[in-house]
């Protein structure tokens, strides 16, 4: 069968509650052969299909359906589910740090920090982490406990570069915090 047939015919079984888990699946399953920081630096192609089609190519049938299943979901939905995988990769200060950039700014830093690590694993990392939004990344940061801790410590003792003004908002739910990469909440 055709590739594209292929992810099309995967695409149509997806259930939406269980993709996080076939998502999750999947990367493990291509982990048996690809390192991890391979896999990321894959998902965070701008040109996603094609460099998905591309991994999966010459694997046997177990991991090609698995490439196959992440090219079916998406890109967007995938970057969103690994961005928990990502994190533990990285230095939770450096990712808390994020939220102190302009939402315009953070695919740049990201990428930034991507060309100065040191392992392959940090460099995925950090690419796949440059494909989040500015709530994206606000929600991953609220979501992960050391994180979030990690962000108030910070917040608590004046942001990095200190030039900009201090917010004095807590990071929660439908809150903007000033100056940094949250969004304010549709009205």
């Amino acid at each position: 069968m055709h590739t594209q047939r292929r992810i099309e015919a995967i695409g149509s079984t997806l259930e939406e509650d269980s993709i996080p888990s076939l998502v999750r699946g999947a990367v493990k399953t291509a982990e048996a052969s690809t390192p991890i920081g391979a896999i990321l630096s894959t998902l965070a192609s701008e040109d996603y299909l094609a460099a998905v089609i591309e991994a999966a190519e010459g694997r046997d049938r177990i991991e090609e359906d698995a490439w196959l299943t992440l090219a079916a979901v998406g890109a967007s939905r995938v970057r969103e589910i690994l961005s928990w995988r990502a994190t533990d990769l990285l230095d939770p200060q450096e990712v808390a740090g994020l939220l102190f950039s302009h939402s315009h700014e953070i695919k740049a830093a990201c990428e930034r920090r991507a060309e100065a690590s040191q392992a392959d694993e940090q460099w995925g990392a950090w690419l796949l982490l440059g494909h989040l939004s500015a709530e994206g990344l606000a929600r991953l940061v609220r979501g992960r406990p050391r994180l979030r801790a990690r962000w108030q410590q910070m917040r608590a003792s004046g942001r990095p570069g200190g030039s900009r003004r201090q917010s004095t908002r807590p990071l929660a739910r439908n809150h903007t915090i000033e100056g940094c990469a949250v969004a304010p909440a549709a009205a």
